[in-house]
């Protein structure tokens, strides 16, 4: 405790180089803590495609129609394209999904569920909006690719996905609503008015691809969701657009896709339709890549800012032992030994380190909360502030301690107690 007294004590009698150093370590430290989390977040995805799916992500290939034509012959092509690439023999599914809200007129006036509503969506802009539900449409081969677990009742099955042959689409719910609604509960979208029959509740954490970016971000969550086949009012080009970028079949071998992407190519083309097929496998990969890229940038960056502050660091603390010799040689001759006053410099620097760490760390954390609240309280996992990211933190100070120490120390020791107490040069 004495000696942590005696530590502030030197830091404030030169506050005003401690504050720079302070700073230059806090922008340095906050460089490399971030790209600790951006390496974290190059594996993150392939962890969870193990976690969640259990695929091989080869033969996972991501489909992207690229066109803007709204015109029936579009809708025609794309249907057209999803027969051939279905009755291939080396496929084994294709399908796409899109993400959208709506509400039901059933529950815009059910009490525990506004209230229950209101409790997840706490914090962000859904809350004036509790009414509203996300509402994840699918198709047949994309619940195939994809398979969805339930808790209760039934997932999909093939007649789900064909026309005509239902009054009511089914709808899984997530796991969250298993208290306020039942097997069979028939909901009305308040949009289209197309009728939902709950067949299933969602087992707990559930996931699907991002809406967005299914390689940059992370998977939704699905516990405060429903799903449930496109309905018809959603089969013409207007609404096949939202979903032609996420489009996706799964291939029976691996070594098929070449022959596939070949096949696929010319059939696009014979129906005017420009695309482009990429393995999950591939497509993680370029993303790594880039990832990689932007992770030496800024470890580079924050290296050479880190050895400035570093140097920085050593000048302060060298001038610290030569306007405290005296001091120094005094505490001796009374009986300090030399480890303690060696004790003192290491701990002015680790003081400076672990505060610059924390504040950094703190900056990180603020950020990732602000940002979960402009994207309505979804938390990216990908970039989050985790322990293991904290641990890292004070690993990177204190590392960073023992460096900074090291010049100041050997010169402290390279002093003669009677050189000491002789005082300033």
């Amino acid at each position: 405790m004495q000696a942590l007294k005696i530590i502030f004590k030197s830091l404030f009698k030169k506050k005003i180089a401690s504050l720079l150093i302070l700073l230059q370590l806090t922008i340095s430290l906050y460089m490399l803590i971030t790209s600790v989390i951006q390496m974290n977040s190059t594996n993150f995805q392939e962890n969870q495609f193990e976690k969640h799916f259990n695929k091989d992500m080869n033969t996972m290939v991501h489909l992207t129609i690229q066109s803007n034509d709204d015109s029936k012959q579009y809708t025609k092509s794309y249907f057209d394209l999803q027969t051939f690439i279905s009755n291939m023999p080396e496929v084994n599914a294709i399908g796409a999904y899109d993400l959208t809200n709506t509400s039901f007129k059933e529950l815009e006036t059910d009490a525990a569920f506004l209230q229950l509503r209101k409790n997840i969506t706490a914090g962000t802009f859904k809350e004036r909006f509790p009414q509203a539900v996300e509402f994840l449409n699918v198709e047949a081969g994309a619940s195939k690719i994809i398979e969805l677990k339930v808790s209760e009742g039934r997932s999909f099955v093939t007649s789900d996905f064909e026309r005509g042959t239902n009054v009511a689409i089914p709808l899984l719910s997530g796991a969250a609503y298993k208290e306020i609604l039942q097997i069979g509960t028939i909901l009305t979208d308040s949009n289209t008015q197309q009728k939902y029959q709950v067949v299933g509740f969602l087992a707990d954490n559930s996931r699907w691809f991002s809406d967005s970016n299914y390689i940059r971000l992370p998977f939704i969550e699905l516990d405060d969701k429903f799903v449930a086949p496109f309905s018809y009012l959603e089969e013409d080009a207007m609404w096949l657009h939202s979903r032609s970028d996420k489009l996706f079949y799964e291939l029976k071998d691996t070594q098929d896709f070449e022959t596939v992407k070949n096949a696929i190519t010319v059939k696009a083309k014979a129906l005017n339709l420009p695309v482009q097929s990429i393995t999950v496998a591939d497509e993680l990969a370029a993303f790594k890549k880039d990832n990689q890229k932007e992770i030496t940038f800024i470890v580079v960056v924050s290296s050479v800012l880190g050895l400035m502050t570093l140097f920085g660091l050593v000048s302060v603390m060298l001038s610290t032992i030569v306007a405290r010799k005296r001091e120094f040689g005094i505490r001796i001759m009374v009986g300090t030994t030399m480890r303690y006053i060696q004790l003192l410099i290491w701990g002015e620097i680790f003081v400076l380190t672990t505060l610059s760490s924390l504040i950094a760390t703190l900056i990180l954390y603020f950020q990732k909360k602000n940002d979960q609240q402009e994207w309505a309280g979804v938390v990216n996992e990908m970039n989050d502030v985790t322990i293991e990211v904290m641990l890292s933190a004070v690993a990177i100070a204190f590392v960073f301690s023992l460096l900074a120490s090291f010049i100041p120390i050997m010169r402290l020791r390279k002093l003669q107690p009677r050189e000491m107490v002789g005082g300033i040069d």
